[in-house]
């Protein structure tokens, strides 16, 4: 028979509960003596970035039938493509591929010859997705934004319509948005679709971009934060230094003539979404769009009670 193992987690099961002071994306697997069973590579982003421009990750690329993590794993959904962030609290992203592999070995030695469990941490984006698809009024999702990084992207939804609709956004989609800017430290307005260039409001108005990753039409955040919406849906946006204007800042007059971004500052953005490709008004019409491949949840099936659920198995998968 195949070995059994204590099955060990920080976390309840796949999407529910955290890991302390880890982003809603994570969960940690304790494994036990012997081989983990996982097979790990290194992967660089962004991918046509130049290699001094890159960070580096390491991500599982199998698991070994019958081994640790296969078995614990299953629970969790360990599968290829999940990234690997820490282990035994020691940080292993943005690192050179071979001294985290290394890292990674040497922690599990360690472990073993001091007779207690190794806890890795893991990385998952099906669960960013699949929380952001079951997203509903007063959910609050994050993840960790860079390596070596406690800087998070959160996720907050504050309004949901009673009616969503077979059609979310995805990317590629041009969509249709009412938004506002504000300094997280003051809560002061430093942009949104109703300023004027005087930085006076004048109107309820919308603006028009396409939901797209490194085109910079909107800010980066939106282009993860944006992902999943239903027409009639509310977020708010709180961003990292990270993703929006960085140690930089912006001048004063360059957004709104009176008021400056600071280097270093956490902004908020509470964004409505109006239309996606000119539909304004839900729709349970899976085809009111015509023919689309869900680029961004294509491994994920939403189902008649309005639940959804992502992996590499699901089958007939629609948004």
């Amino acid at each position: 028979p195949p070995p059994q193992y204590e099955t060990r987690s920080l976390t309840e099961t796949v999407g529910k509960g955290v890991v302390p002071g880890r982003a809603d994306d994570e969960y940690a697997i304790t494994f036990g003596e012997g081989s983990l069973g996982l097979d790990v590579s290194e992967v660089r982003f962004p991918l046509y970035a130049p290699p001094e421009q890159q960070s580096t990750r390491i991500m599982v690329r199998s698991l070994k039938k019958e081994s640790q993590a296969e078995a614990l794993g299953k629970e969790r959904r360990l599968r290829s493509g999940v990234l690997i962030v820490s282990v035994d609290g020691q940080n292993v992203e943005g690192i050179p591929g071979k001294k985290a592999i290394k890292a990674l070995q040497d922690a599990k030695i360690k472990a073993d010859a001091e007779g207690r469990g190794c806890t890795i941490v893991f990385r998952d984006p099906l669960l960013f997705k699949e929380k952001l698809l079951n997203s509903k009024e007063g959910s609050i999702v994050s993840t960790q934004v860079g390596a070596s990084s406690s800087e998070q992207l959160i996720i907050n939804t504050t309004f949901s319509p009673l009616t969503c609709g077979a059609v979310r956004t995805q990317l590629g989609d041009l969509l249709e948005v009412k938004y506002t800017g504000y300094l997280a430290d003051t809560m002061e307005v430093f942009d949104g679709s109703s300023i004027n260039a005087q930085g006076g409001f004048f109107g309820d108005l919308s603006i028009f971009f396409v939901l797209t990753q490194g085109q910079r039409q909107a800010p980066r955040a939106w282009e993860i934060g944006l992902l999943g919406m239903c027409i009639g849906e509310r977020r708010r946006l709180t961003v990292p230094p990270s993703l929006a204007y960085g140690v930089a800042g912006v001048p004063k007059g360059k957004i709104i003539p009176k008021l400056p971004v600071p280097p270093n500052a956490t902004l908020i953005y509470d964004v409505q979404l109006v239309g996606i490709n000119g539909i304004n008004v839900a729709t349970d019409d899976e085809t009111s769009l015509g023919t689309r491949v869900p680029y961004d949840y294509r491994d994920c099936k939403t189902y008649s009670d309005g639940t959804s659920v992502c992996g590499e198995n699901v089958k007939d998968r629609r948004i």
